[in-house]
């Protein structure tokens, strides 16, 4: 398993919100995607996924500090 940095945004972003930075262990992308998507949706509505966005994934750790990581979670 690779650390992947996922970046996601939502509708917070049109009032000047930073996007939300996840460090996830996964096989490959799409599955630190879901990993991500996973986490951001926790004790949000479902329609509201409609509403996220993947700015990026990309292999390693990206984030500039201020990131929720989940690579402990994973077992």
């Amino acid at each position: 398993m690779k650390t992947y940095t996922v970046t996601l945004s939502g509708l917070e972003r049109e009032d000047g919100e930073k996007p939300y930075d996840y460090a996830v262990l996964a096989y490959n992308a799409a599955g630190a995607v879901e990993q991500a998507m996973d986490a951001h949706m926790q004790g949000r509505r479902l329609q509201d996924e409609d509403h996220i966005w993947v700015e990026r994934c990309r292999p390693g750790l990206h984030a500039d500090g201020f990131f929720n990581d989940l690579r402990k979670e994973v077992a």
